[in-house]
C-alpha cells in the first residue's frame, strides 16, 4: 500500500498469499483481509515504512507433521488473540474451557512458578482458561497432533517493538537450569 489516502476494504474478503508492504496510509481491513499459510510458504507484512492498519487480519500458520504427534512452540502475532483461535483447529483439553479432562495439551513457560531449589519443569504452567490472551512476548507450548493442519490468530497485527521481560531464574538446585526465560 503506498497511498496517502490509504484503502478502505468495503466488501468481500481478501487473501494475500506472498507479501503485504505499507509504506504510506492505513490499510482499513474492515476484518475482512486473511494473511495465507499453505505447503509451499506463507504470507507476511513487510517492514512497515509508513502507515499501518485499522481492523482485524486473520493470520494462518501451516503446521507440517507426520505421522508422529508433535508440540510446538507458539505465539501470536496480532494483538487482541486468545487460546480460543486455535480451538477447534489443535485439540485442547485439560483446562477450564475445554471440552476434555485429557491433558493439559497447552503450556506457557513462567519462569516465577519455579519454587525455590526446584526444577526447570516446575515453570510449564497449563492456562487458567481458553480466553487466557496471547501477549506479546508470551511463548506457548502446544500439542497439535500428527497431520498437517492450518491455524490461525485474528487481531490488529503488532507492529513495531515490542518489550518484553526477559528474567534470569536463579532458582533450580541444578545449576545447568539456570538461565535466562523468555
Amino acid at each position: 500500500l503506498n497511498n496517502a489516502n490509504g484503502v478502505l476494504i468495503t466488501s468481500g474478503s481478501y487473501s494475500i498469499k506472498f507479501a503485504l508492504s505499507v509504506s504510506n496510509g492505513i490499510l482499513n481491513t474492515n476484518d475482512s483481509l486473511t494473511l495465507l499459510s499453505d505447503s509451499l510458504g506463507t504470507a507476511y507484512i513487510s517492514e512497515i515504512t509508513g502507515g499501518g492498519f485499522s481492523g482485524d487480519v486473520r493470520i494462518q500458520r501451516y503446521l507440517n507433521e507426520s505421522s508422529n504427534a508433535f508440540w510446538y512452540m507458539l505465539g501470536s502475532p496480532v494483538i487482541g488473540s486468545t487460546l480460543a483461535d486455535w480451538n477447534g483447529e489443535v485439540f485442547m483439553g485439560g483446562f477450564p474451557g475445554t471440552n476434555s479432562t485429557w491433558g493439559p495439551t497447552v503450556y506457557k513457560y513462567d519462569i516465577s512458578a519455579i519454587s525455590s531449589g526446584g526444577d526447570y519443569s516446575e515453570g510449564y504452567v497449563a492456562p487458567s482458561h481458553l480466553s487466557n490472551v496471547l501477549n506479546s512476548g508470551d511463548g506457548w507450548i502446544v500439542w497439535v497432533g500428527s497431520s498437517p493442519k492450518i491455524i490461525d490468530v485474528v487481531g490488529t497485527p503488532r507492529i513495531g517493538n515490542v518489550s518484553v521481560s526477559v528474567p534470569y531464574n536463579t532458582n533450580p538446585a541444578i545449576s545447568s537450569q539456570r538461565g535466562w526465560a523468555l
